[in-house]
């Protein structure tokens, strides 16, 4: 039974003092039982004795009874509220019970009580930023660094909330400073690799993460660093060395949903569809509603009438209260409507809440793509590329495949990757590194330096070459970076790699953009959010490519995804020509090719070659004529973009 703080007035004050000192002493030799003795009798001569109080809930804490833990911490916090330690251990004891308002109170109480105690204020910074306040976790930071510039869980809890705030580049110093005080906290080096692949520093964060799974202990906490360290190994693009990292954590730790998930998906990028689907099926019998899972198990194939995913999507979507939940659900199911049948209007209903989801708080970007089409078109110029010719490297080994995201383009790099003298290496972000680096781009083109551009050709060379290794191609003749958008910088490109080979992609301007709107980029596309804007890029993009069309000294070539489709054979081998590589039957039997894929398209490319998604636009049309209107007024309805 809990003592309570009414109990009679002490027969003898002082002895229950030491009663609770000579109880404190044998808890710090392991003693519990002997000091649960010594703290009962104590509170026999004053219930209201803190020192006891406090020591009890302790021992009830080291034996897993956190509820009348919680209660003795709160009774001894009452009676002695200067001693911080009794709300600090009653604020632990709530957060372990889930009781997580009630522990940020207590620590709040704390801080309060004691401003100038550094445990006090990091413990209610840490409540915060992990209850979904890092502004004022950072307060927190910043009151104990005032007086203590280098306190080491100071600096951490700074880094940690700066980085929750999105301010990735002024948490990396804090988080480092933090680190050389305390190079053995596998949470900081986790926390570092995080900052790194922010900042786009990939090799630098899975190295940092590579420490954090060194450094951790068994436990939760190291499986979800294993979980982390393999969902950046598969945004590197190394499918297989997540799976192998994952294997072994299946065993270890089954019942980490991460587990699974992260599984799936790894086995998702390699084609592997029905060992990803058995991976998302063992999620759910862990968790019927998550999303992921069940946006895994729709993405890994076609959904049938009646399957029991389309009935698990619409409960989440309806009973969602995160938007991005929300939005997954949504998306997911508008995919397995599209796939069963499911009437037009149902199915853009879906589609629409789950693209408004996704644009609230972030904005598309046409204005900026119109500034930076009225700037490329103004500063690449034949005069620029005659003048700028001798800078560039004279390699044919670079393919570069752009158009419109949905446009075809991770099929023709899977037709041409089949070809054992090509190797795909997927969208890459060397491109768009590359002219971020560059200042007031794309104005600061025309003063390139010989030095600048035979560094960013070195650059781009050696991420191609670390991609052919990957692929068991060390010596391919040609290897592909297949990023859309890369459209965008095609005068860059050829004043880089003058003789490297551009394939041009272009489809039904309607495909694409029902294609678009369906697809979740997260924050990877924000046009395609919306219908408008979606048509809106699809004239920027015909503007662009028109200026190249007239300009550009590369080889190009343009392959309509119609044509393709229709005429495997005939377009592949007029690919493979264009590379200036012998032809190959293996070309034709793409969809048998082993290499991961990394794109919305990897279920797609990973089929025999179909007519069925041309001309798919028809069955919305109802739905699509906002995009009709702003496509007719450009005379854009009756030929590919």
């Amino acid at each position: 039974m809990v003592p309570r703080a009414g109990a009679p007035q002490p027969a003898d004050p002082a002895q229950a003092g030491r009663l609770a000192a000579e109880g404190h002493r044998l808890l710090a030799k392991g003693d519990a039982r002997g000091a649960e003795g010594r703290f009962r009798q104590a509170l026999g001569l004053d219930g209201r004795c803190g020192l006891a109080l406090g020591g009890l809930g302790v021992v009830a804490a080291r034996a897993g009874h956190l509820e009348p833990a919680a209660k003795l911490f709160a009774q001894a916090a009452s009676v002695e509220p200067a001693v911080i330690d009794h709300a600090l251990n009653a604020g632990s004891a709530l957060w372990s019970l889930g009781r997580r308002r009630e522990a940020l109170a207590a620590f709040a109480d704390a801080a309060r009580r004691a401003p100038a105690e550094p445990r006090a204020r990091l413990a209610h910074g840490k409540a915060l930023l992990d209850t979904g306040d890092p502004a004022r976790a950072l307060e927190e930071a910043r009151a104990v660094l005032d007086g203590a510039a280098d306190h080491a869980e100071a600096l951490a809890l700074r880094g940690r909330a700066l980085l929750r705030l999105g301010r990735a580049g002024e948490a990396l110093p804090v988080l480092e400073a933090a680190r050389e005080r305390a190079r053995e906290d596998a949470g900081l080096h986790n926390d570092l690799a995080l900052a790194l692949s922010a900042l786009g520093r990939a090799d630098e964060a899975m190295a940092a993460q590579r420490a954090a799974v060194d450094l951790s202990r068994p436990g939760p906490g190291h499986a979800e660093r294993i979980i982390t360290l393999a969902g950046m190994l598969i945004g590197d693009q190394r499918a297989d060395e997540a799976e192998a990292l994952l294997l072994p954590l299946r065993e270890s730790a089954p019942d980490h949903p991460g587990v699974c998930l992260t599984l799936g998906d790894a086995l998702q990028r390699q084609g592997r569809f029905e060992a990803a689907r058995a991976a998302y099926r063992e999620a759910l019998e862990r968790d019927p509603g998550n999303v992921i899972a069940l946006r895994g198990l729709v993405k890994s194939g076609t959904v049938s009438s009646g399957d029991p995913a389309l009935d698990a999507l619409r409960r989440v979507a309806e009973s969602a209260g995160d938007p991005g939940t929300r939005a997954e659900a949504l998306f997911a199911l508008a995919k397995a409507l599209d796939d069963s049948g499911g009437a037009p209007d149902e199915v853009f209903a879906a589609l629409s809440e789950a693209n408004t989801l996704q644009r609230r708080g972030r904005p598309d970007d046409i204005l900026r793509r119109d500034a930076l089409i009225e700037r490329s078109c103004a500063v690449f110029t034949p005069d620029l590329f005659e003048s700028l010719a001798p800078l560039g490297h004279d390699s044919e080994r670079p393919v570069f495949i752009v158009g419109m995201p949905r446009s075809g383009t991770s099929l023709v790099e899977q037709m041409i990757a089949s070809h054992p003298d090509v190797v795909g290496a997927g969208e890459l972000g060397v491109w768009p590194a590359l002219q971020a680096g560059l200042p007031d781009y794309p104005d600061a083109v025309p003063d390139l330096s010989r030095e600048a551009v035979a560094d960013a050709a070195g650059r781009v060379l050696d991420t191609l070459d670390i991609a052919a290794h990957r692929a068991g191609k060390p010596g391919a003749l040609r290897v592909s970076d297949k990023l859309p958008d890369n459209a965008m910088r095609l005068g860059l490109i050829a004043l880089t790699f003058p003789k490297a080979r551009i394939i041009v992609c272009r489809r039904d301007p309607l495909d694409t953009a029902v294609s678009l709107f369906q697809q979740n980029f997260a924050d990877g596309v924000p046009y395609a959010n919306g219908l408008e804007s979606i048509a809106q890029a699809l004239v920027q993009h015909d503007r662009i490519m028109a200026h190249w069309r007239l300009v550009l000294p590369a080889w190009t070539m343009t392959v309509d995804y119609e044509a393709l489709v229709n005429d495997l054979e005939g377009e592949g081998r007029r690919l493979i020509d264009f590379l200036g590589l012998p032809w190959d039957e293996a070309v034709l039997r793409f969809h048998e090719t082993e290499r991961s894929v990394y794109t919305a398209s990897k279920w797609q490319v990973r089929q025999p070659v179909f007519t069925g998604s041309v001309g798919r636009w028809r069955r919305y049309a109802e739905q699509l004529a906002p995009v009709r209107a702003i496509l007719e007024a450009h005379g854009l309805l009756d030929r590919p973009v």
